[in-house]
């Protein structure tokens, strides 16, 4: 798993502020990280071959509470290379949510994306339809052999 991590110092003061008052003022940092890594998605397959699948990726933190880290989309968070194919699936879309969550422990931070995957019906047409061309010619080629068969049998009586 490859990661970027870049800690960008920002500032935030407020005029009204008695911080600023005392010519201090509050110090944030924004932590940005790439993860690179490989996911699986567990299928409800009882509309198959017509289905449509959600797939959740989730970021939470177990150590932090929402005082002390918060966690925000970007505007463009998620980039799905081109390159890469789904024999069976598009995607048509990808959600994003805040699944933050209060627990007896306190409130933590938590960010959920769902990528939405629909299947290519193509894929599955052309599947079924070469197993039937198969099937088929295997059939052709038992009766073909069954007739003979029954030549040979008469001729010998």
């Amino acid at each position: 798993m490859a990661t970027q991590r870049h800690l960008i110092p920002t500032t935030t003061h407020a005029q009204d502020s008695p911080i600023n008052a005392n010519k201090y003022f509050l110090l944030r940092f924004r932590y940005v990280t790439k993860i690179s890594s490989t996911f699986s998605c567990p299928m409800k397959l009882h509309k198959y071959p017509m289905d449509t699948q959600y797939c959740s990726i989730l970021f939470e933190s177990f150590g932090y509470t929402m005082d002390t880290m918060y966690f925000k989309w970007l505007d463009a968070p998620v980039d799905v290379d081109p390159a890469v194919e789904l024999p069976q699936f598009t995607l048509a879309g990808k959600i994003l949510y805040d699944c933050s969550q209060n627990y007896t422990s306190g409130a933590y931070p938590c960010l959920e994306i769902r990528f939405v995957l629909e299947r290519d019906i193509g894929y599955f047409l052309s599947s079924v339809s070469s197993l039937f061309q198969l099937l088929n010619s295997q059939k052709t080629l038992a009766l073909t052999k069954t007739k003979d068969r029954t030549k040979m049998f008469w001729s010998k009586l």
